[in-house]
């Protein structure tokens, strides 16, 4: 899981879904080594580079600087991220600007050697002599993993192309790790121009957000991996934040102000305090909020110790094996690392990223994270 503010999430016009990884499929998916490295984005709200840290200093992992968070398998091999396709830069910032949603490709590396490939690209450019828009362009929204790391999902809808002037849908896409194939197995009506519609992957499937009644309302709609429609969510709203919780008797969402069983469709408007832990070591160090998730505090919490209050944050995560914890302030440029027992402070400010001027943290991964109700 990562929470961040990448600008490669901030151009939904519609609604925004934020929903953490919670792979429930069994322990054996999520195995990651002890030693495995913490990853860290760091750029602005144009995107920027992902480096790893090993305890002794952040390394490059990228040098491109427009690129997104870090989205880490649930095994803890690959590692998927968007990025902003070149001819985009070019055109933003080669004296051909345009406004509008950016060209996005999607990219997985190795999080072991750091070799990445292209996955998504970008389609050729076929404007006819002297024409003067935009090239034809697909914007993308961030790919999300399957429970068993074998595949990754992503909405995606064209510009200057016969799909985005006549077909007016949001295409979900699937790519297949094996054969390194991609596929489209559902599409739905746009829910905002240029702005893709978010999706995840959990262990209850593959989960979308709709617009209803006109798009005056949204709702959550269920699908499988071939992109059957299983189950239907009535959000009851048109602004949309929404949060899976883990470890429930049944399948859970929680909103900026609801809890809703996804089954039943039954609501409450208490937020309890909520717990973020490593579903490779679901007793270990947990990050424990102070009500609900969004815009919450939330306090470090190690087995058998008090609570330690770490405020509001931008980034957060958890080791493989449960015994360390990392989370970057919402307002303190620094990665703060705790080892079990006490908290060591590195400062990010003095960090180049390429074509950075002011950088920001984006955010953080380390192991598939999931979230539950407080215990007690």
């Amino acid at each position: 899981m990562s929470h961040s503010r990448t600008r490669l999430a901030q151009w939904s016009l519609f609604i925004v879904l934020t929903v953490i990884l919670s792979t429930v499929n069994g322990d054996a998916d999520h195995v990651q080594a002890v030693g495995a490295p913490l990853f860290v984005a760091l750029g602005d709200d144009l995107g920027g580079d992902i480096f790893s840290y090993t305890g002794g200093s952040l390394k490059n992992l990228t040098n491109y600087g427009y690129n997104g968070i870090p989205i880490l398998s649930p095994d803890g091999e690959t590692i998927a991220y968007s990025s902003l396709a070149a001819t985009y830069v070019q055109e933003q910032f080669g004296g051909d600007g345009r406004s509008g949603a950016p060209s996005i490709n999607i990219w997985v590396m190795d999080a072991t050697t750091g070799n990445a490939k292209r996955i998504a690209d970008q389609p050729a450019d076929n404007r006819a002599a002297g024409e003067t828009r935009v090239r034809p362009f697909i914007t993308r929204s961030d790919p999300r993993w399957s429970p068993d790391s074998k595949s990754l999902v992503w909405f995606e809808q064209a510009e200057g192309t016969k799909d985005r002037e006549e077909d007016q849908n949001d295409h979900l896409m699937l790519y297949e790790s094996s054969n390194s194939q991609t596929k489209e197995i559902y599409k739905q009506p746009m829910m905002g121009i240029g702005s893709p519609s978010p999706v995840e992957w959990n262990g209850e499937g593959i989960s979308v957000i709709y617009a209803q009644d006109s798009q005056s309302s949204a709702g959550l709609r269920m699908l499988d991996a071939t992109g059957k429609v299983s189950t239907e969510v009535d959000l009851a709203a048109q602004q949309v934040q929404v949060q899976w919780l883990d470890g429930e008797k049944s399948p859970t969402i929680i909103t900026a102000d609801k809890v809703i069983g996804v089954d039943d469709g039954s609501q409450s408007d208490t937020l309890p305090p909520l717990e973020i832990y490593s579903l490779s070591a679901p007793d270990g160090v947990h990050f424990v909020s102070d009500s609900g998730y969004f815009d919450a505090s939330w306090s470090l919490v190690a087995p058998g110790a008090k609570p330690v209050a770490v405020g509001k944050l931008t980034g957060y995560a958890i080791s493989p094996d449960g015994k360390m914890a990392a989370y970057i302030p919402a307002d303190d440029l620094s990665l703060h690392v705790f080892d079990g027992k006490k908290t060591t402070e590195i400062s990010l400010s003095g960090v180049k990223v390429n074509h950075v001027s002011k950088v920001q943290a984006n955010g953080l991964a380390w192991s598939a994270l999931a979230i539950r109700i407080q215990a007690g």
